[in-house]
This record gives C-alpha cells, structure tokens and sequence, in this order.
C-alpha cells in the first residue's frame, strides 16, 4: 500500500485535534486548528466545513455560511457541507436558497432520504395555508352516528375534516383543552395538545372499527407538525387560546401530506368529532368561548337504535360495562340527550341537533338544511361519507358489507330487543326523545 505524503499525515492529525478540541469545549483552540489548516491548504473541505460547525456554535452564523458555501462550491458532492450549508442559511432567514442548495444536491443524489424529507418539509413550510376558520364541533354519546356526520363533511370543499375524533383534550379526549398562552414556551404547548393517536395512525393505517376491517392510510409527518406549530406561535404575541388552537390546526392539516382539501376552495368551517363533550358543560362553554363563531351539532338517535348497538360495542376486543343491561345504559343516553337539549336551549343560534334517523333515511333533505343552517353551499359531497375523500364504511356494530349510508341502521331495536327491553327504554327515555326530535333540525 503506498502511504500518504507526510504533511498529509500532518493535516488529518491536526483535524482530528480540532474535533477533539471541539467536542471537549476548547472552541477558540479548535477554530486556530482548522483555520491553521486552512492558511495551508484553502480548499480542504473538511477543514472549511468544521470551522464553520464551531462557528456556528459559538453564534457566529453568517461566517459559519461563508465557510460552508466555500466547501460546497469546492465540492458540491460532501454531503455534510450542503446539509449545514442549508441550515444555517435557512437560520439566516432565506428559505428559498436552503432549499435551492439542498436542491441541487437532490437532483445528483435523488435517493438521499434525509435531503427528500427536508425539501418536502421545506415546501410545506413555505407554502402553508393558515387556517383561523371556526369550529363546527359534533359531539354526543358514542354510537349515535356521530362518525357518519363527520364523514358526511369530509369532502366538503369549504370545510376541512379532521378525520378522526379529536384528542387534543386532557385527562380524557372529552374535555376542553387549556393551552397556556401569554409568554409560553410553543414547544411544551405543543405537547400539551398533540394527538398522540395520530402516530398510532401513521404506524398502521387508520380504522375506525376495533376489528380493522377498513384500512386507509394516513400520511402524516408529526415532526413537521410540530415545527409549524412552533413557527405560528413564535410569530406572534399569544394573547389567546384560540391563536393557539387555529395554531394547531393550521400545523395539523398541513403536515397530513396527501391530504386531498388542503388547497382547493374558500374554507368556512374545520369540522370535527369528539364524543361526549356535550356532557361536559364546563367544557362546553369553554368551547363557545373560544369559538363564538363556532358550531355545536349533536346527533340524536333512537334510543332502543342506539341500545342495540350500543351493548354490541367492543373496546380492545371486550364489551363496554356502562352499555349493558338497559338500566345502566338508558341512564347514559338520556344524560346526553338532557345535556344537548339544555345546550340547544342556552345557545340556540349555535346548536344544531340532528335526528340520526333523519339523517340516515334523509340524507340529503337532513345534510341540505344543515347546510343552509351553519352557511354552507350546497355540494354533493354531502351524500357520501368518506374519509380524505375515499369512501368510506360505516363505523357498525353490526358490520358493514359495503361503503356508504348504512339506511338498515334505523329500527334495528325491533328485531334485536326483546318486547321488555323495547317497553323499559320507552318508559327510560321514549318522552326525552320526542322533545329532542322537536328542536331538531328539519329535513
């Protein structure tokens, strides 16, 4: 083997010094090594990259990119000088030349990952769509068709659909999130409301059914989510929650990658589904504080209906305890019916309640006057239930042969309750019903 020339020797000892010297914290020892290197050799690349990595460090940016731009227009090829070259310009505030310079790397090494993802998330970021529209919040007990009203906006061109039911509320999903505002650290905000679920999603795939029967993907980058949302806040003075929660959505929808209604139409509504917040009325008033434009709509259904499926219902593969025994699960229903009937009562310009029956054999005459109601335009999305614009299978607890409506959900509780269960939920909440179907909207 033929050995390097001695003042070879000499220059790869000294930059392995300077590293040593950097990583113990000797910085300025470290800088006259690299740049004792370079007052020897001007184009050595490695010498040229780490002294800009210790400027850098030392908050000395703009020399940091003038050693980095050197070491990249001697070799456009050394990966580390273009990833640091990209970065502390972008630091410096010109996004679009980070991208160029990551981009010309790209187009030579287009199987470079780390580069790919940095000029998605690049693109993104420059060309993120601010969302402050208020909140339409479907919110009722579960197994009420609360799923399919949510899936029934999904393609809607001014709304977007959160696909799946918030999580953004702590300890339970069905409490009012409280976002800290003032002088806040967006970081800790951030967590404090993240959907953790949505990695759940990313891993598998999105389900709504407990047996994964339906699977759709769900493209979602968190990181990327989570560096909007840091950049929204950062840039202004956050005097409210609700800056923080059109923050969120804002990061949300636009690290969901492929999802189909980010640009198309002039968006009214961010629609979205949380089960039992209607009984929660503390957290209910949060929500009109917040959002005094926002919209409340809870679904109301049957109750023998919703007994039959709601004692069906599986969580982790095992019977909800509250759901059995027509006792303990009639004291459930009427407890949110009672709380959407009061709700409708204490904001009636706000509150749509909607008959599940209604909206399951009336589909279209029941979506066109909720429409009218909240100020939507009429679209035929409205008539099919999907999810990010695929269709989407009913969320049954009886099984779904096909996607769509699932018209056979209504009068289920004729053939599966006996004729003592049917006269034990009519006396438990047959009068309730009726004035709930009242204030109900009309077809």
């Amino acid at each position: 083997m033929i050995g390097a020339a001695p003042e070879k020797h000499a220059r790869h000892a000294a930059l392995l010094e300077g590293g040593r010297l950097f990583a113990k914290g000797d910085l300025q020892g470290a800088i006259d090594i690299f740049r004792s290197v370079l007052s020897e050799e001007p184009r050595n690349v490695v010498a040229l990259n780490n002294l800009g990595a210790v400027y850098w460090h030392v908050g000395r940016p703009s020399e940091a990119c003038e050693c980095f731009r050197r070491a990249v227009e001697i070799d456009s090829n050394y990966r580390q000088a273009v990833l640091n070259y990209a970065k502390v310009t972008e630091e410096l505030g010109d996004r679009r030349l980070a991208r160029e310079i990551l981009g010309k790397f790209y187009v030579l090494h287009p199987l470079d990952d780390e580069i790919w993802i940095d000029l998605v998330r690049s693109q993104r970021i420059e060309h993120c769509v601010k969302i402050d529209e208020p909140l339409l919040l479907i919110s009722q007990i579960q197994r009420s068709g609360g799923t399919l009203l949510s899936q029934l906006f999904d393609g809607h061109p001014q709304c977007f659909a959160h696909p799946f039911e918030l999580h953004w509320g702590r300890p339970e999903k069905w409490y009012w999130p409280q976002p800290s505002v003032g002088d806040v650290d967006p970081e800790k905000v951030f967590l404090d409301i993240f959907e953790h679920v949505s990695t759940k999603f990313v891993a598998f795939g999105y389900a709504k059914d407990n047996e994964r029967r339906y699977l759709y993907p769900f493209l979602f980058d968190v990181g990327l989510q989570r560096e909007i949302f840091v950049r929204s806040l950062r840039s202004v003075s956050v005097r409210s929650r609700r800056q923080v929660l059109d923050a969120y959505m804002t990061s949300y929808f636009n690290a969901w990658l492929d999802y189909q209604n980010l640009y198309r139409g002039d968006k009214k509504y961010v629609t979205a589904f949380v089960a039992r917040l209607n009984m929660n009325f503390p957290s209910c008033e949060e929500f009109f504080a917040d959002y005094p434009d926002g919209v409340f709509v809870s679904v109301i259904r049957h109750p023998g209906d919703w007994y039959a499926s709601a004692r069906r219902h599986k969580v982790q593969g095992r019977a909800v305890a509250e759901y059995q025994g027509v006792e303990s699960a009639m004291a459930l229903w009427c407890s949110s019916t009672r709380a959407s009937i009061e709700l409708k009562k204490r904001h009636p310009d706000q509150v749509v309640l909607v008959s599940f029956e209604s909206l399951v054999g009336e589909t279209k005459g029941t979506m066109s006057a909720i429409a009218a109601q909240v100020g939507l335009d009429w679209d035929d999305t409205l008539l099919v239930p999907t999810f990010n614009s695929m269709p989407a299978y009913p969320n049954s607890s009886f099984g779904a042969g096909q996607a769509g409506v699932m018209r056979e959900a209504v009068g289920r509780h004729r053939k599966e309750l006996s004729e003592e269960e049917r006269r034990l939920v009519d006396d438990a909440a047959g009068d309730l019903y009726e004035e709930a179907l009242s204030l109900a909207i009309e077809p």
